[in-house]
């Protein structure tokens, strides 16, 4: 079975000589949107049986045109991205081992995580401040990560062993202000972009795992916006960088918001510590139009959306959302 199911990857001369070490080795996944269900998707059907996956999002319409493990029954639930990762792969292959985490990967959660025994750290998130705690994550426990972003029609790739040097921060040293980045909210995504990314992250990761072979103090930049091309550059450690150099935690040291803002900015996220599930229930049967399943319930009501999932995470999504408005909409809906 095994040989039928990997036969067009062993032939493969670094697959077939390292293949059996695969089932072995442990790898992390970070964002399970546009990257993240491509990359996984490509890693198990190649053959890679231990993943751990961490995503705060659930699953939504538009996540169809770049996501293709997700199905339309996801996106009408609305149910966590993790969950519907393993829902739908564990039918792909049936001996992975997927552990989830439907969580905000934050310097609290990092805090209480066992990273032990992980081989590896993929970035599939969409935004900077992740990506400086996974970079910091990295440099501590000595695990290497393997970067991705894309936004519109260019994207890019690069592996790091940040405690070598040449880190995430000597590209970024710090995150710039609000509005000055692109986001796939405002600029849109290119689905075959993802693709490439995502497959170009797999193809390190495979290349890493199975042959030591570490694409280290390069960046690979894609750019589909005009003519098709991709190009590599190298990384140069940046002499005063904060961490590989300094070797400041700022962003381990850093106390999670209790307001998380999403990259579309239409969006934030919060966890209710106290709260009665019943009662909010009643109360929003009778405010607006209701829904519910086994994983939240939902309130839509005059261009707001409240989604309040059975764990405390509650989800607001509006036009102009911004801290004063959410302490109105909470008191309004949920109660002090």
């Amino acid at each position: 079975m095994i040989k039928e199911r990997y036969s067009r990857f062993l032939p493969i001369d670094w697959v077939k000589r390292n293949f059996e070490n695969l089932k072995d080795k442990k790898v992390l996944l970070i964002g399970a949107g546009a990257l993240g269900s491509n990359i996984i998707d490509i890693l198990i059907r190649g053959g890679i049986k231990n993943i751990t996956v961490i995503d705060r999002d659930f699953v939504e319409c538009s996540d169809l045109l770049t996501s293709p493990i997700y199905k339309e029954k996801d996106a009408q639930e609305n149910i966590p991205k993790v969950y519907a990762l393993k829902r739908n792969l564990e039918k792909i292959d049936k001996e992975l081992n997927i552990e989830t985490y439907f969580e905000n990967f934050s310097s609290d959660f990092v805090k209480k995580f066992n990273f032990n025994n992980f081989n590896l750290i993929i970035d599939a998130v969409d935004n900077l401040e992740t990506r400086f705690l996974i970079n910091e994550v990295s440099f501590k426990g000595k695990i290497p990560w393997v970067h991705g972003a894309c936004v519109s029609e260019r994207g890019e790739v690069a592996f790091f062993k940040p405690w070598e040097g040449r880190c995430y921060r000597c590209l970024f040293p710090e995150i710039p202000k609000k509005g000055r980045l692109e986001t796939c909210e405002t600029h849109g995504i290119n689905p075959v972009i993802a693709k490439i990314v995502a497959s170009i992250q797999s193809d390190l990761i495979f290349k890493y795992l199975l042959n030591k072979k570490e694409y280290k103090g390069k960046i690979i930049y894609i750019d589909f916006s005009d003519n098709y091309s991709i190009k590599k550059f190298e990384i140069k450690r940046r002499e005063n960088c904060a961490l590989c150099v300094k070797e400041k935690f700022e962003f381990l040291d850093k106390k999670e918001e209790k307001l998380i803002t999403f990259c579309s900015e239409k969006q934030v996220m919060l966890k209710l510590e106290n709260f009665d599930m019943d009662e909010i229930e009643k109360k929003w049967r009778k405010e607006g139009v209701f829904s519910g399943n086994e994983y939240f319930i939902s309130l839509r009501k005059e261009n707001m959306e409240m989604r309040l999932f059975r764990d405390g995470k509650l989800f607001i999504k509006a036009e102009g959302i911004n801290q004063k408005r959410v302490k109105s909409l909470i008191s309004r809906y949920i109660g002090e």
